[in-house]
């Protein structure tokens, strides 16, 4: 890969997390001794400026960030600033004196069946001038010839009163008004005689994009899936063609951006890129909240290592890395767990309430990996005296030991919850909540020498809701009470329906849960068939169920039912109602694998006609009683 990538970048998430300027030097430091020679900080609205203030504590004032622009240009690294133009701007207008920029800003529900206020109003004329005075100013703090201006995740649009009236359920409108924006930012950066970035989520919806977009921004494509051969998707239809290669045919440079926690997604997607000449790659980096940069500079620098050439595949990379960050005489049984850890793909599942818990792949977890992690923990464990306490190589060690421990703690809790609701013999959940602070003993430990005195409270509050979930869930399940178990069945890779559940007894209906059901850990794991379980009184009865589901795409339900404390279980027993599209539904009344289908298997399909994403999907399902 020698000489391939022009600009080899990595990636800072300020927006989420930020950290002191005195450690972004030293991370400066770290990145140019590896061949990078761009730092891409992430910083949204975080940026101190007379536009816009977030306040002390919660950005960076123009001396800071000049600080580091100089710091990094003394160590041969270009920076550039990653802005939120359109979407992804919550943390300016969340704000009551903001809110009037905001999308949904009188309550409305996007296409993610929120009413958060996150996306730009397109169609207010006090939004653009908010935004080229802010842009002239960071163009004043950053001189690097690129500027990245966002423009993912942002599906918000066209739904208050002035957008609406513009598009009028018109998609060709719709795209119209994003693609004016998307040109209004780019003439502002390129008349300062800039390049803009953007990342490329959302050109799938906007299909004319790579026609009618101007062709000197620059496309950041971003898969973070284990394997990357060259297909890409969102939220909609996973959608299996050469992205790069297209964009390339069309006029336009690109970037690949990788995954920091994945061996894997580095090596092919870096492959991918040299294949479709791409001009740069970079590794991307988000929310790390309780974890810090120290867990991934392994995998980062060994990306590095195949960008610039110096190792011809990510095996021999990730060794050297490991020698070089660690010491030379690393065992080799170290070496390989951290490979593997490493290798692994996923994210750890967050346990923040009962529902993430109560949701499994419907022959369970996967068991392999519990015993992979365990011996991964236990070989980390042996060398915790071999590295000298507050040094370099000791934070790497604390964070790869810390985060092996509480992938097998979140396993774990997912295992010992799996064999509860079904009533099987198992670890009891409060014995791993009796763990959970050795899994975090270390990372807090890191943070207390590197991060902000005010960012620990993230340390405590994670344990403490794991711990409080687990106790939570043992508790309700050692009374009396009532499961209601969902198997659904979801073929899209992603989905993003609002199907919501209710209990009918004498007409009147009871709430049994509402949300986005679907299950997945981290970009990789995926499950088509899956079932989700909620714990309701002990002296539930019913009648019928209701089942309703809308959005852009549809979802999958194979059967529901409800096992009660007496031993006995309420099943669907015949149909009373269906309305809107509801696809076999007679196969609702049978416990196997079939299923009937809410919505428009189409993802695009739903996202681009508003009409039918706001159907509402529904049927009444009559219960009995059996023992």
């Amino acid at each position: 890969m020698k000489d391939k990538f022009r600009i080899r970048a990595i990636q800072m998430d300020l927006a989420r997390q930020m950290e002191k300027v005195e450690y972004i030097y030293s991370f400066i430091d770290f990145a140019a001794k590896y061949g990078y020679n761009t730092l891409f900080l992430y910083l949204e609205w975080r940026i101190r400026c007379n536009t816009f203030d977030i306040g002390e504590n919660n950005g960076y004032t123009a001396e800071e960030l000049r600080s580091i622009v100089e710091y990094a240009a003394k160590k041969g690294m270009d920076v550039i600033p990653g802005l939120a133009l359109f979407g992804h701007a919550e943390q300016l207008l969340r704000l009551p004196e903001y809110r009037k920029f905001a999308e949904l800003r009188s309550g409305e529900n996007g296409r993610e069946h929120h009413n958060d206020c996150q996306v730009f109003c397109l169609a207010n004329p006090e939004v653009k001038e908010f935004i080229a005075s802010f842009l002239e100013e960071v163009l004043e703090i950053f001189p690097s010839k690129y500027i990245h201006a966002g423009f993912d995740e942002a599906l918000d649009v066209g739904y208050c009163e002035e957008c609406r009236e513009k598009i009028h359920y018109d998609f060709v409108k719709e795209e119209k008004l994003v693609l004016d924006h998307l040109h209004f930012v780019r003439d502002m950066i390129v008349k300062n005689n800039r390049r803009m970035m953007i990342w490329d989520d959302l050109l799938p919806l906007y299909p004319s994009f790579i026609k009618d977009m101007a062709k000197d921004v620059i496309i950041c494509s971003w898969q973070y899936h284990q394997n990357v051969p060259e297909y890409y998707s969102y939220c909609f239809n996973c959608t299996f063609k050469n992205a790069l290669k297209e964009y390339r045919n069309a006029g336009f440079e690109c970037i690949v951006s990788t995954a920091d926690f994945s061996t894997v997604n580095n090596e092919t997607f870096l492959s991918y890129a040299v294949r479709e000449k791409a001009i740069g790659a970079l590794v991307t980096s988000w929310s790390k909240h309780t974890f810090t940069y120290e867990l991934t500079k392994i995998t980062t620098s060994a990306a590095s290592l195949l960008m610039n050439g110096r190792e011809k595949d990510m095996k021999n990379a990730f060794r050297r890395s490991v020698k070089e960050l660690l010491g030379e005489n690393i065992p080799e049984d170290l070496i390989s767990a951290i490979y593997q850890l490493r290798a692994a793909g996923y994210r750890i599942n967050e346990i923040q309430n009962i529902a993430s818990i109560s949701a499994f792949p419907i022959f369970g977890v996967d068991e392999s990996k519990i015993a992979a992690n365990t011996l991964v923990c236990d070989v980390l464990k042996k060398y915790e005296n071999m590295f000298e306490e507050n040094t370099p190589a000791w934070y790497i060690y604390q964070e790869l030991y810390c985060d092996a421990k509480c992938r097998e703690l979140s396993l774990r809790s997912m295992r010992a919850a799996y064999r509860f609701l079904h009533r099987i013999s198992g670890e009891k959940l409060s014995d791993i909540a009796a763990e959970l602070e050795e899994g975090f003993a270390g990372k807090r430990k890191v943070a207390e020498a590197l991060r902000r005195t005010c960012d620990l409270h993230y340390y405590t509050d994670t344990v403490e809701q794991w711990k409080n979930t687990l106790l939570d869930m043992e508790k309700k399940l050692a009374e009396p009470h009532t499961l209601c178990r969902v198997v659904f069945a979801l073929p899209l890779t992603y989905g993003n329906t609002l199907t919501s559940f209710y209990a009918v007894k004498d007409g009147k209906e009871t709430l049994i849960s509402k949300g986005n059901f679907k299950i997945a850990t981290g970009y990789e794991v995926y499950s088509s068939h899956f079932e989700w379980f909620f714990i309701l009184p002990g002296n539930f009865e019913a009648d019928q169920l209701k089942i309703t589901a809308e959005g852009f795409t549809g979802t999958g339900i194979s059967f529901v039912e409800f096992l009660t404390p007496d031993g006995g279980e309420y099943v669907a027993d015949s149909i009373q109602k269906v309305s809107g599209e509801v696809a076999n539904p007679a196969f609702l009344l049978d416990k196997t694998d079939t299923f009937a289908y809410f919505g428009n298997m189409d993802g695009f399909h739903g996202a681009v006609d508003r009409k039918t994403s706001e159907t509402l999907h529904s049927i009444v399902l009559n219960l009995k009683k059996i023992c």
